[in-house]
């Protein structure tokens, strides 16, 4: 299945934020994936927001390790961000995404080996399926 902007927009995939100037992508929750429930004091807890806020600083240090041409740690940001436990498949398709960003060809490194392409190939693959509703709805909304 191709995913569509529409798509992207019904699911709540992520939000880009323009501030002054600057463009950020913050990860969210999908609707849906928020497994809530009731703490010990009667309050509701979304753990699903906790796991994206882990998912969102480990995502928000690699790319900014990104930017500064310094893409052998931002992958390794980027592999914490999708092994955070129970981030939602939306974040994780995030973090596989700039995985792809931080393999491809920069000013610093003009070239991409075959290794780069293929690997950077698979994390665009997975980022797409993690997008794809029926694979969203396979995991009950989001994992």
């Amino acid at each position: 299945a191709e995913v569509t902007a529409a798509a992207v927009a019904e699911r709540e995939y992520f939000e880009l934020l323009d501030e002054g100037g600057y463009a950020f992508i913050r990860c969210s929750p999908a609707r849906g994936d928020a497994d809530v429930h009731a703490g010990a004091d009667g309050a509701v807890a979304a753990a699903a927001a906790a796991a994206a806020a882990q998912a969102q600083r480990w995502m928000d240090r690699g790319m900014l390790l990104a930017w500064g041409f310094n893409h052998e740690e931002a992958l390794h940001c980027f592999a914490k961000a999708r092994s955070v436990p129970g981030v939602g498949a939306a974040c994780r398709a995030m973090a596989h995404w700039a995985s792809a960003y931080a393999l491809c060809p920069n000013y610093n490194n003009p070239c991409m080996t075959a290794g780069e392409l293929r690997t950077a190939a698979w994390h665009n693959a997975t980022a797409l399926e993690l997008l794809t509703p029926s694979a969203a709805r396979g995991a009950g909304g989001g994992e």
